[in-house]
């Protein structure tokens, strides 16, 4: 049997695999596993023959063609003479299983266009704590509402290769059952939500990072915590053909859209901050400060304030296709986001956006930004992250100046980028091209 030659580039790229370096310094995988694993990965035109034909010393474990999970393992041929032989298989479009909330929110609407754009066939959707259920719910999905019984639990990820779900996983065992039963396990994370201690991240392979700003964070925890997953950046799309295109022609109007108004921050003492995630204390403060600007409000929570008289609130909505039919320009001074689908929807439906001149709210192609002027370190979920800070003062230097502008180019601008730069044919074959068959 021949030895096995590394090029020195590419025994470089082995030694410098994030999960190749975590699997050796914890030592839970023998070598020649480890090795396996990361062929495997590479699609290497490597195969090992088994059973192996040369006496091992040391720590070694069997390698064998078929098996339930397939993440630790190379491809093996069952003779050294098939070795000039071997060629990896070609991807097959893997099948998948969602686990997520099907709600009227930002995270129920990403699930559902999940379901329907990539044609996933099972998705377990837990009761959220405090929303009801949406009565959108896509065709051709077996929804469960509970995890099936555990002698029913194999059987049911049998028929799946990864379980995919956006944020965290809702479940926290979930990811467990799934890689025990051979599936992959891939995260659409939101940032704000994520900490490198929660235990579920172990078992993520894949993670789809729908901005930039998550990219970055991500590839930097596989380096500072030796997370092994591989990492990828999908600029999120959103369904172009569910936001009729209105031509916007002057800006005489702003539109918030507050939705639920995201998960409430806290001070690292554990007292309330003094904003909320979405920024709507700043349009009010804006309207008192400039009653000459026009603003209507769109939220599906009750607000506190008192409004101005230049700020009306338009009908809560629970269908989001609706939600930008009102107003000229999308106003959005978020102090952080996830993902922030309503920066996206709003060019759409043709509405230029006004947000955050911060990431990942800039990376959303705005018609203009809104200049911070800080940060500040919040509790969310647990976590502590940086909220970016405004002022009402600049908020209405900002948007003074648009009041009367011709806008019907940047109207036609945000749909243009929506349908060229964040359309899910693109976005489908990047994903897919990930979620193969195991």
């Amino acid at each position: 049997m021949q030895a096995l030659v590394f090029r020195p580039d590419v025994l470089k790229r082995f030694l410098s695999d994030s999960r190749v370096v975590n699997c050796l310094r914890s030592r839970e995988h023998y070598d020649d596993a480890v090795l396996g694993g990361w062929l495997a990965r590479e699609g290497s035109g490597i195969a090992y023959h088994t059973p192996s034909p040369v006496q091992h010393i040391g720590n070694v474990s069997s390698i064998f063609p078929i098996h339930h999970d397939l993440r630790n393992l190379a491809n093996a041929v069952r003779s050294v003479s098939d070795s000039p032989k071997w060629k990896p298989a070609k991807p097959r479009p893997g099948r998948l299983s969602l686990v997520g909330w099907n709600t009227p929110t930002g995270l129920g609407s990403l699930n559902r266009d999940l379901v329907q754009q990539l044609k996933i066939k099972r998705w377990l959707a837990p009761p959220h704590p405090g929303i009801s259920t949406s009565d959108d719910e896509p065709s051709g999905v077996h929804v469960v509402s509970e995890l099936p019984t555990r002698p029913d639990q194999e059987r049911w990820f049998s028929g799946s290769d990864w379980l995919l779900f956006a944020e965290r996983p809702y479940v926290d065992y979930v990811p467990i059952i799934a890689a025990h039963a051979g599936n992959g396990v891939a995260c659409i994370p939101m940032w704000e939500w994520v900490q490198p201690d929660q235990p579920w991240l172990q078992f993520v392979d894949l993670m789809i990072c729908p901005t930039m700003h998550t990219y970055r964070l991500m590839d930097d925890w596989t380096r500072r915590y030796s997370f092994d997953w591989k990492n990828v950046f999908v600029p999120w799309p959103v369904d172009a053909t569910r936001f009729p295109f209105q031509q916007r022609r002057v800006c005489q109007e702003f539109l918030f859209v507050n939705g639920w108004g995201g998960g409430q921050a806290h001070c690292p003492n554990g007292a309330p901050v003094g904003h909320h995630r979405k920024g709507v204390e700043l349009i009010i403060a804006a309207a008192r400060l400039a009653p000459d600007l026009r603003f209507v409000i769109r939220s599906l929570t009750p607000l506190s304030f008192a409004l101005p008289e230049n700020v009306r609130v338009a009908p809560a909505l629970r269908d989001n296709s609706r939600l930008y039919d009102e107003g000229d320009v999308c106003v959005q001074p978020s102090h952080y986001e996830g993902l922030g689908l309503q920066l996206l929807e709003c060019q759409a439906a043709g509405m230029p956006l006004v947000t955050t001149d911060a990431s990942p709210m800039n990376e959303a192609n705005p018609w203009r930004t809104i200049p911070t002027c800080g940060r500040e370190v919040v509790n969310v979920g647990g976590g502590f992250i940086s909220a970016e800070l405004m002022t009402p003062e600049t908020l209405v230097e900002t948007l003074r100046p648009l009041v009367g502008m011709d806008i019907r180019q940047a109207s036609r601008d945000a749909r243009m980028y929506i349908e060229q730069e964040r359309n899910w044919s693109i976005a489908r074959r990047s994903i897919l091209a990930e979620l193969v068959r195991r």
